[in-house]
């Protein structure tokens, strides 16, 4: 998922197929009108080979009328509703909400009304630090109580065994924060219509005033930064995260892009030069270089990277790297590939004019295709690595911010040796039979135990970079896509926040969360037809209470559950 870059009637919460099924055709028909070439109208795989949005949508619309299939024959079905609201089950075996409740009072220190702040309905989880408070912080929300070296800009460390970001007056900080905090908020479909801005504008006036508002609520919520998509400039004196585009992918479409292209290159180092003017800025904790790249089969697009560059034509640098993988990995000898593949080449150089391969499912096959993918993924973050470290050398480089259920296994691999400092994962809750479906068919890497897998598979510590959870007494459409769970409460949400808070503290490897987003999405549905309720306050500034109120909790407490 992505927000809307700030550079560029509510229906009930149980929309019917029929509205769900406009809403597909109208994007399917409406926006894309049947393609014509020199011979005419262009028809069945031509037309998927060459309309990349289009085959997004269909495929994307599989899935998810797959999911309104189960959704619709029991409108009132809510398939979170289970003990647990984390994105895998397994990651909760001994630990059930029910298991983790216990009354505030019992907790609770007596200070002012901010530190002795109480969980609606009695939602305190009973962890061993739960009664012990954070104390002195130092200016950018790092825990005063344990001081490292201090090198004047954010790092990461691991210490006992405990990953951490450092901040640059050198405590360890733990990133709690919100994507999408910002003036704008996102517009009406393709309109130039912003209802938040114009209800904000209403409401303070000035939006210097909105923004000391919203300054302290967050201060107040204990959110210490701003995630992506965010507008810092209205908020000085608060750690943020910016992100770039180096791929030169469309996240929506995940059109295939040349990694060993000087184009490629080229547009990497344009991105990342975006990021000079923050270079000595300490408030900055570091960059994303990218969002939610497609790395394999998903709705995007059915085929593998690797049947993507063989179809490249000859001469493409893409094309030529795929040839000297296999070259290599069969040491020049052409006969063993012939057997794996069903081919009759003479040479590796004769795979060049080709631009596919006969169907091949042996475990050979196989491995070529992990080969291949893992020098792709290795070879894209050792340049956007290089690029982010000439424009901005004194900053984290966050990672891409994977799809967690649609990265395989080679591309997390790669993200821990090729000098990316963090990690970022976008790791939502889907419905059973979405994550079902992605996972029998994108082959990706399972992030189970909450997470853990990633972790193993690169050793660098985790920012969970988005997630969130929507409800239907938000009055909120909550229909597009329809392959998040829609819980019924905003209590049901603070449970889920709840949940995310206490894996991460227990998890060694996470150093922050980023919640989407502040602000909820449209009603009409935003640029991409999102209409959810993502936010921590509506389209009128008005705050979920439960959410707010759950995360000031754990806040608070965060740091002693992580002592080291």
């Amino acid at each position: 998922m992505a927000a809307e870059s700030t550079e560029s009637t509510v229906s009930s919460p149980h929309s019917s197929m029929f509205s769900v099924c406009s809403v597909v055709s109208r994007n399917l028909l409406a926006k894309n009108p049947p393609l014509t070439g020199p011979m005419g109208p262009k028809h069945g795989v031509a037309m998927f080979r060459e309309h990349a949005l289009l085959r997004s949508q269909v495929l994307t619309a599989l899935v998810f009328l797959l999911a309104l299939l189960v959704a619709c024959s029991d409108p009132g079905h809510r398939e979170a509703d289970s003990a647990s609201l984390l994105p895998d089950a397994d990651a909760t075996e001994d630990l059930e909400l029910s298991d983790l409740t216990a009354d505030a009072a019992d907790t609770e220190t007596e200070t002012d009304d901010l530190t002795a702040q109480e969980l609606p309905e009695d939602l305190t989880p009973a962890f061993a630090c739960g009664d012990t408070l954070n104390g002195e912080l130092d200016p950018y929300g790092g825990w005063a109580a344990l001081q490292w070296e201090a090198t004047g800009f954010f790092r990461v460390a691991e210490v006992d065994g405990r990953w951490w970001l450092v901040t640059p007056d050198g405590h360890p900080f733990f990133s709690t924060g919100i994507n999408g905090v910002g003036s704008v908020g996102s517009s009406v479909g393709s309109t130039t219509e912003r209802p938040y801005l114009d209800n904000i504008t209403a409401l303070y006036g000035d939006l210097d005033v909105w923004s000391a508002q919203t300054l302290e609520r967050l201060h107040t919520w204990g959110f210490n930064t701003l995630g992506a998509w965010s507008e810092p400039q209205f908020f000085p004196g608060m750690p943020y995260t910016t992100i770039v585009h180096m791929s030169g992918s469309d996240w929506l479409t995940g059109n295939v892009v040349d990694y060993w292209s000087p184009e490629f290159e080229a547009h990497a180092a344009a991105e990342a030069d975006r990021l000079v003017p923050m270079a000595d800025d300490p408030w900055l904790i570091g960059y994303f270089v990218d969002n939610e790249i497609r790395w394999g089969p998903d709705h995007r697009g059915l085929q593998t990277l690797f049947e993507d560059y063989l179809a490249f034509p000859a001469e493409a640098p893409g094309k030529l790297a795929l040839v000297e993988v296999l070259r290599a990995r069969y040491d020049g000898r052409i006969a063993p590939f012939n057997l794996h593949w069903g081919t009759a080449l003479a040479s590796f150089d004769e795979l060049l004019p080709l631009t596919a391969l006969p169907q091949a499912s042996n475990a050979d096959a196989r491995a070529d295709d992990s080969a291949f993918l893992s020098a792709l993924a290795i070879r894209f973050f050792e340049v956007t690595t290089a690029a982010g470290r000439a424009a901005a050398p004194n900053h984290l480089n966050l990672g891409v911010r994977f799809v967690g259920v649609l990265t395989p296994a080679e591309v997390v691999a790669a993200c821990g040796t090729t000098g990316v400092d963090v990690c970022s994962v976008n790791y939502y809750r889907l419905t059973q039979l979405v994550h079902d479906i992605t996972r029998e068919t994108a082959g990706a890497l399972e992030p189970k135990p909450f997470l853990e897998n990633y972790f193993a598979a690169n050793g660098r510590p985790i920012i969970i970079s988005e997630f969130g959870f929507r409800a239907a007494d938000s009055g909120l459409p909550n229909t597009w896509p329809p392959i998040y769970p829609t819980l019924d409460t905003q209590q049901e949400r603070a449970e889920g926040l709840a949940e995310y808070a206490l894996h991460s503290y227990e998890s060694r490897f996470i150093v922050g969360y980023h919640w989407f987003n502040y602000i909820d999405q449209p009603a009409e549905g935003r640029f991409d037809g999102e209409n959810n309720n993502w936010g921590v306050v509506n389209i009128q500034d008005v705050p979920y209470d439960p959410v707010v109120e759950t995360a000031t909790w754990f806040h608070q407490r965060m740091y002693p559950c992580m002592q080291p």
